[in-house]
């Protein structure tokens, strides 16, 4: 019996103070075991929030690509207008007082080499409520007629 007393003294001790040294934070205050795990959950439980979050505004995104972007297509666009050599499109900003040829975008025409694309929008993505009204889009243009 005195053998088996020997044995599992110290057994028990070490078993004592490893789940006392294990309940006690890392940091040495006494703050429980209880409030870390407390703590932990409250903060998954946070990120399980941003994540659902984040998960329906990145399916919102991959509708609006698929379904207003990729659907929209692409336009092929060129600069035309060398002013230097005289031929571009004719600019004037006093009401036709002087004009100037200048430079522009326009959609590439059949059989020649775009510059580059502009994404379009698919017109059924765009509603009233997001479109200027024409008045306020015409402030905003100027004339342009190509000048050769």
């Amino acid at each position: 019996m005195k053998r088996w007393m020997f044995f599992a003294a110290p057994v028990t001790v070490a078993l004592i103070l490893g789940l006392v040294v294990y309940a006690l934070p890392a940091s040495g205050s006494s703050t429980s075991l209880l409030s870390r795990v407390a703590k932990l959950e409250a903060q998954t439980k946070a990120l399980k929030a941003s994540n659902t979050k984040l998960t329906k505004q990145i399916k919102s995104l991959n509708g609006f690509v698929a379904g207003c972007l990729v659907k929209g297509g692409v336009a092929p666009i060129t600069v035309y207008g060398n002013p230097p050599a005289g031929e571009g499109y004719e600019y004037t900003k006093d009401n036709g007082v002087t004009r100037a040829p200048t430079t522009a975008l326009d959609v590439t025409g059949q059989g020649s080499t775009p510059n580059g694309f502009a994404q379009l929008v698919d017109k059924a993505c765009v509603s009233n409520s997001t479109t200027r009204s024409a008045a306020s889009v015409k402030a905003g243009l100027r004339v342009m007629r190509e000048h050769r």
